[in-house]
């Protein structure tokens, strides 16, 4: 299972008189609770991805697929990958084709507080798909897999879909808010629907909170 909350502010993750603290601090806890042996947490930033790292994710219909890649990037520094990233999977024919194929959403995320202070290669993707096809069509194409090599010395992809019946918020930033920050739980779990449970309760009566804190979306995923 997959669990993903988004904020707008690393302040609001950072401080707790920012108040936002607290809240992903108590969906961390809950996931801790679900399978406390198989969990992993990441937070991560798209401040410094730019114009072509980052866009609204969007909410995942049925058929949708959520698409994960994390890796370790060949380039050593953020502005070496992003130039990279932007002449391969952000050039106009690839976006084109990405589209074409039913790519809703391509999201560029490096983390929050790298080790002393120095980027340590790690990178995020979250993709939104109409459909698992389409998707499967495009990584199968020989150039997007070339490409893929060119800025991946080594990932992990996985494809997600909504969790049936989940409780889930995707709303819009204040204008003035352009930050955009995603936490992310990732683990097995014996029963999806208890975790399912769990999670409705728990955030549920505590939306509008969530909203006033600074949270944009919580969604999960299997």
């Amino acid at each position: 299972m997959l669990h993903t909350a988004t904020a707008t502010a690393f302040d609001s993750l950072a401080s707790t008189s920012s108040c936002n603290t607290d809240r992903f601090t108590s969906f961390f806890q809950i996931a801790e609770s679900l399978w406390p042996s198989q969990s992993s947490l990441q937070v991560e930033d798209a401040s410094k991805a730019g114009a072509h790292w980052r866009c609204k994710m969007a909410s995942l219909s049925r058929s949708s697929v959520l698409l994960t890649v994390h890796g370790t990037v060949i380039p050593e520094d953020v502005e070496a990958a992003r130039k990279l990233h932007n002449r391969t999977a952000g050039s106009n024919e690839g976006v084109a084709a990405a589209r074409s194929l039913g790519d809703l959403s391509h999201n560029v995320f490096v983390p929050l507080e790298p080790p002393a202070s120095a980027w340590n290669r790690e990178l995020l993707f979250i993709d939104v798909w109409k459909d698992a096809q389409g998707m499967g069509t495009f990584f199968s194409d020989k150039q997007v897999q070339a490409g893929a090599a060119l800025l991946f010395f080594e990932r992990e992809a996985a494809t997600w879909v909504p969790a049936e019946n989940a409780f889930g918020f995707e709303l819009s930033a204040p204008m003035h808010m352009s930050g955009r920050y995603v936490g992310i739980v990732q683990g097995a779990v014996d029963a999806p629907e208890v975790a399912v449970a769990t999670f409705r309760d728990v955030l549920e009566p505590s939306l509008s909170d969530a909203r006033r804190l600074g949270q944009l979306s919580h969604q999960l995923y299997v």
